[in-house]
């Protein structure tokens, strides 16, 4: 299997991912539920196996695809997670109200399985000469340098998604307060939303195409705080969030493939759990 089969199932693991994130959600709306120490536990379980899949599967894109097609691909697949999301949206609320949440789990419980399976009959090492490391080198520390720069990339990740995050959870509540109906506001963010979701794997197509990350994480950063500082007062908030959906997710793609440009290849698995720290 070539790079990008190797990225498809990459992609299908992480947006199963997405899909039992909301699906536990989902759960939460029966308070009596949410207050059992099992599900606190199965949460705790099903958060902890996402974090380390996430270190996982971006540490095996960057082997396959250092100094290749890296940035693309990487905003391929940072969007399964919000394609993932989207998928349990629109079917996980109508397979409770028709069946049960139990149906729901099951189902998200079943997809999990079908990735693991996928992983093993389908997943594969890359070639010697892709990953770039000496057959029985010793195992290298992770240099300092290695780990400031890995966690100024971090950083980078962490800020660019608290800033989208706060648009998504705040921006309704805003435009409520403006006046408008809770229910048009969510509607108006989630277009936002979904135009981003479309315009993520654009972003990073140009950034490797021109070899331009840099200046794509520049400009979306910019168009961001224009675009946030534009909703409150703009006489039509269906721009700003236009403007916000085309170019606050192009920078996704640039800034999680920060770390395969610095790190050496035998330190990327730490160097990563450092980046998602």
């Amino acid at each position: 299997m070539n790079r990008w089969g190797i990225l498809a199932v990459l992609f299908t693991i992480r947006a199963v991912m997405g899909l039992q994130f909301q699906s536990m959600t989902l759960v939460l709306i029966s308070s009596k539920l949410a207050l059992l120490s099992g599900f606190t536990f199965c949460r705790v379980l099903c958060g902890t196996g996402a974090v380390l899949l996430n270190v996982l599967l971006t540490k095996m894109l960057i082997d396959w695809f250092s100094g290749r097609e890296v940035i693309a691909a990487m905003a391929i697949l940072v969007n399964s997670w919000p394609f993932g999301i989207a998928l349990g949206l629109i079917t996980q609320g109508w397979i409770a109200e028709n069946y049960s949440w139990s149906v729901v789990q099951y189902i998200a419980a079943g997809m999990s399985l079908v990735g693991l399976l996928l992983m093993v009959a389908l997943y594969r090492k890359p070639p010697t000469k892709a990953v770039n490391s000496k057959a029985g080198a010793k195992p290298r520390g992770l240099p300092a340098w290695e780990f400031s720069l890995a966690s100024v990339a971090g950083l980078i990740w962490c800020l660019y998604n608290v800033s989208l995050i706060i648009v998504i959870s705040f921006a309704p509540n805003v435009l409520h307060l403006n006046g408008m109906a809770i229910t048009e506001a969510a509607i108006l963010v989630s277009v936002g939303t979904w135009i981003g979701i479309a315009t993520l794997p654009i972003g990073g197509y140009i950034a490797q195409r021109y070899q331009a990350s840099n200046s794509v994480m520049i400009a979306s950063f910019l168009a961001t705080t224009c675009a946030i500082l534009w909703i409150p007062d703009a006489a039509l908030p269906l721009i700003p969030f236009i403007v916000f959906g085309v170019l606050a997710w192009a920078s996704a793609g640039p800034i999680m493939a920060l770390p395969a440009e610095v790190l050496h290849v035998d330190s990327r698995g730490p160097s990563m759990g450092i980046f998602f720290s």
